[in-house]
């Protein structure tokens, strides 16, 4: 969201982070492993909102997970921050020791002329007067970014640890930000490297609010930490930089070096031998906008439908009640649930709603082979562009009387017709994704074909839906499920899918109806939004000027190209900037920036949403 001023949004959007100092240590024989809770006071009762992680072996703590919260600054809000010191792996609270809480107010949380306000208070317990330790939050205010830092980090010739006997660190980074010029809040932490002077950590993708909030000339603190499982966390060397400075360091062959010094005020800093503590290396260091699949359509990305239908005998047969093309009494068959909820929400962001129909295995009146891709509809004029969900369905009912159910189910033909015909890698100017949504009722018959198939497409903007619909298992089809954990690959081939292409979706019947059938369909067009995004991205394509408007009509979403009037250039805003405007002169959608009929107006104000998120 992007940062507003008040009279421009009821509710601000704030970080706010959390760090502790000296606290009770309620552990025997080791230090606390805090955490923190934040509570917030709805109907004079306490409700939990969200928690931090938990920090072994320490007193000290400084959380790395923040809370992100929407104050109104018309209306007082009651927050309490709790700590626990955890003990075992249990989510009930009440199976922990308690350490403090302490009270804030909004008021005390956010200065409407400061952007970053810290306040401090003792943690108590009730009835005791003593006090817990101190918990300090700091609370800012968010600025929008788009952009997220890629990096991949390593340390070269750290220190030994131990001064009689030396040992290789266990050591981990950690980068934090600067408050208020005066002390830094950790904002990433890895994981831990054994045992190495030269540890090199996982890749990792850090949001840019969350690492400078967008200010690029920020102060940030990398250090590299030993901890030895004791509670003995101690710094081997730090750096301070900024992003622009990182981004613009020269290389040093294939990586980018910076060279650590103590911690400010320790003795080795003063030490006249250690004039070195290691040096940090940066693999990878990339900065780049996270784009909505919304910001490309806008900017004039097309959007390939092509809708592929199953006609294998094992549907049923024609004319039964049981078959899953069962068209008579108009009757809604499962095909046609997914061709209007999978199909209706891809096919508005397409050139005119344009829809190619395929079909496969099934046999058509013109020759006695199986065939196993044909077009849709089926007639003398044989097009293939469909205009519109409707046309579509309607190609599809005609087709189940048209055809006879054969087999097997193969897809490769149907897929290599795709590649061949509509698929092209996107340049800037010409931005191009192709979606392939195959609707089957049951497991392929060319499963190695498809696979290798598959891989060797995945170099190529396309994605493909497998929509799953009958009584069938369809366990095997969970490989193409984008949530595996493993990408595609051939069985006893070194050969693998360089990223996630495909997705598998089931729409399972009870009683003759799919009852979340718009859910899935949304899970699944989401999915199919950052598969699109992600590729553009890793092509460093980025969306164009926004040339195109949406509005709704008969509720469906209509494209208009402004391009070619005399008019200004309609510019698209983000859903920020469309709640914060007291001025507009139509009603929007808040997420899209459609321009809305007058009777879908939503009055609901922004303060009637959750303020604690």
């Amino acid at each position: 969201m992007d940062a507003t001023t008040e009279d421009q949004l009821p509710g601000n959007l704030y970080e706010v982070m959390v760090s502790c100092s000296e606290l009770a240590d309620l552990d025997e024989f080791t230090k606390s492993d805090p955490m923190c809770v934040l509570f917030h006071k709805q109907f004079g009762q306490w409700k939990e909102v969200c928690r931090t992680e938990a920090i072994r072996n320490t007193l000290n703590p400084k959380f790395v997970k923040s809370f992100i919260l929407d104050f109104d600054h018309s209306l007082p809000q009651n927050l309490m921050f709790s700590v626990y010191d955890i003990d075992n792996s249990s989510t009930d609270l009440g199976d922990h020791d308690f350490v403090g809480s302490a009270e804030f107010s909004s008021s005390e949380l956010i200065d409407p002329k400061l952007s970053i306000c810290t306040r401090c208070k003792t943690l108590r317990v009730a009835g005791r007067s003593r006090g817990r330790g101190i918990i300090s939050v700091t609370s800012e205010r968010i600025v929008d970014c788009k952009e997220k830092v890629t990096l991949h980090a390593g340390a070269h010739k750290l220190n030994k640890r131990g001064r009689i006997i030396s040992s290789k660190p266990d050591s981990y980074l950690e980068i934090s930000r600067s408050i208020d010029n005066v002390s830094y809040q950790p904002v990433f932490r890895s994981e831990t490297v054994f045992k190495s002077l030269h540890p090199r950590w996982r890749p990792v993708e850090i949001g840019m609010q969350r690492l400078c909030n967008g200010d690029w000339d920020r102060p940030l603190e990398l250090s590299i930490w030993h901890h030895s499982g004791t509670g003995d966390y101690k710094m081997l060397g730090r750096k301070v930089t900024t992003l622009r400075e990182l981004k613009l360091l020269q290389k040093h062959g294939h990586y980018k070096e910076l060279s650590l010094v103590p911690r400010k005020g320790s003795k080795r800093e003063n030490s006249v031998k250690i004039q070195s503590c290691g040096y940090l290396r940066f693999f990878l260091l990339h900065v780049a906008c996270e784009f909505s699949l919304l910001h490309y359509i806008q900017g004039g990305l097309t959007l390939n439908l092509l809708i592929a239908i199953d006609f294998t005998s094992s549907n049923g047969k024609q004319g039964e009640v049981m078959s899953l093309h069962d068209i008579s009494n108009e009757k809604k068959t499962p095909y046609v649930e997914v061709i209007e909820s999978l199909g209706g929400l891809i096919s508005p962001y397409c050139p005119d709603e344009n829809i190619f129909m395929m079909g496969f295995g099934a046999k058509t009146r013109k020759s006695s082979a199986t065939n196993h891709c044909f077009t849709l509809p089926i007639s003398k004029s044989n097009t293939p562009y469909l205009s519109g969900i409707q046309s579509a369905v309607d190609a599809y009912r005609q087709a189940v009387t048209r055809v006879r159910f054969s087999g097997p189910t193969r897809l490769r033909p149907v897929i290599t017709h795709v590649e061949a015909m509509f698929v092209r890698e996107p340049t800037q100017e010409r931005q191009a994704y192709t979606v392939l949504l195959i609707i089957t009722d049951g497991v392929i018959n060319d499963y190695d074909d498809v696979i290798e198939r598959l891989i060797s497409i995945s170099h190529l903007p396309i994605s493909v839906i497998f929509a799953g619909v009958g009584p069938a298992d369809f366990s095997v089809m969970e490989c193409f499920s984008h949530t595996s954990l493993s990408p595609l690959s051939l069985l006893g081939k070194k050969v693998h899918s360089p990223r996630r292409h495909t997705h598998f979706v089931a729409f399972p019947r009870e009683n003759g109806v799919c009852s979340n059938v718009e859910t899935l369909a949304r899970e699944t067009f989401a999915i199919l939004s950052k598969q699109t995004t992600d590729y553009l991205r890793d092509r460093d394509i980025t969306p164009n000027p926004p040339r195109l408007r949406y509005t709704f009509s008969n509720s469906s979403i209509r494209r208009k190209d402004t391009t070619q009037t005399t008019s200004p250039m309609t510019r698209v805003t983000s859903r920020a900037s469309l709640v914060s405007r007291n001025s507009v002169l139509e009603p929007t959608c808040p997420t899209c920036g459609s321009v809305l009929e007058s009777n879908l107006a939503n009055s609901k104000s922004m303060s009637d949403l959750v303020k604690v998120g």
